[in-house]
């Protein structure tokens, strides 16, 4: 995966559109992570992010895989960006992938709790008011063996 730091994803003018907080983050635009505002990328993050990319270069719209990669990163932006539900569910598998990254180096019984819930509460930033996940329900996702199928 390519970092371009201080540099802004191609669809900068959307996400500030959708997403408030946009400054507290990165972002994956199919194999390239963009960090416009220089924050620090630890390792669990820079999983959490790979694993966006692969949702991106692997979504099949309306069931159907675009040929063209660029398209369908765009194609999943978009439905990323326009869809509560189908933000949530791109972002439980992301936060899943980047707790078990954690979990490999956090041996500490308590400071895995507070990791993971750090994680879940930033999760249902995610869902913001509408209530789609509970912070217990997002916890259980987040730290659950097999990877949780959220459908929309």
């Amino acid at each position: 995966m390519k970092i371009r730091i201080q540099e802004p994803p191609p669809n900068m003018n959307e996400i500030m559109k959708y997403l408030p907080d946009w400054k507290q983050r990165v972002f994956t635009y199919g194999p390239v992570l963009y960090n416009p505002n220089g924050l620090q990328i630890d390792a669990g993050t820079a999983r959490h992010e790979e694993h966006h990319s692969w949702q991106q270069t692997t979504y099949k719209a309306h069931g159907i895989l675009t040929i063209i990669p660029k398209l369908r990163v765009k194609e999943w932006w978009d439905r990323y960006l326009k869809s509560w539900a189908f933000r949530l569910s791109q972002e439980i598998s992301a936060y899943q992938v980047q707790y078990r990254e954690y979990a490999k180096v956090i041996i500490n019984p308590k400071e895995r709790e507070r990791v993971v819930k750090s994680l879940a509460q930033r999760l249902c930033v995610f869902d913001m008011d509408r209530k789609l996940i509970s912070l217990k329900d997002a916890t259980n996702a987040i730290i659950s063996e097999k990877d949780y199928n959220f459908r929309v």
